[in-house]
């Protein structure tokens, strides 16, 4: 469940870090973008041979809830965008991370553990960078 649900979320990071950097209102927004579609891009990658020599399926898309954010932040740019993207990131970077701890502590399988151990660096990273930026934003 853990990896199916990983590999979901960070597709729909993948997705907003291309819309950050069509419809950013800010050149700081469109940077933080690009470091998501990159960062989110290599996990997805590594979490893809994971489950492949695990035998584990993967989501084929982002799940429902997910493509609503993603419509909804279609529609915004500018300032209204970036006001609108960086909480989003904050909320789901925090959620992130706490799966991410929680698999990398307890997951019984020893790849998906090593994979959550070895990303969350990256997503406290990003929570941090979204964070400074909201406090720019202010």
């Amino acid at each position: 469940e853990f990896v199916y649900t990983a590999a979901a979320g960070g597709m729909m990071e993948v997705e907003m870090g291309k819309l950050a950097q069509a419809n950013g209102g800010s050149d700081a927004v469109k940077n933080y973008g690009k470091m998501l579609e990159k960062d989110h891009g290599a996990a997805n990658d590594k979490l893809k041979e994971i489950a492949t020599r695990e035998r584990i399926t993967l989501p084929t898309g982002i799940m429902p809830k997910q493509k609503e954010e993603v419509d909804h932040m279609l529609s915004i740019t500018g300032k209204d965008f970036d006001k609108a993207f960086i909480p989003m990131m904050i909320e789901d970077h925090t959620k992130d991370i706490a799966e991410f701890k929680k698999a990398a502590e307890s997951n019984e399988n020893p790849s998906v553990k090593a994979f959550a151990k070895s990303t969350l660096p990256t997503l406290e990273t990003h929570l941090a960078k979204a964070k400074s930026l909201q406090a720019k934003m202010k």
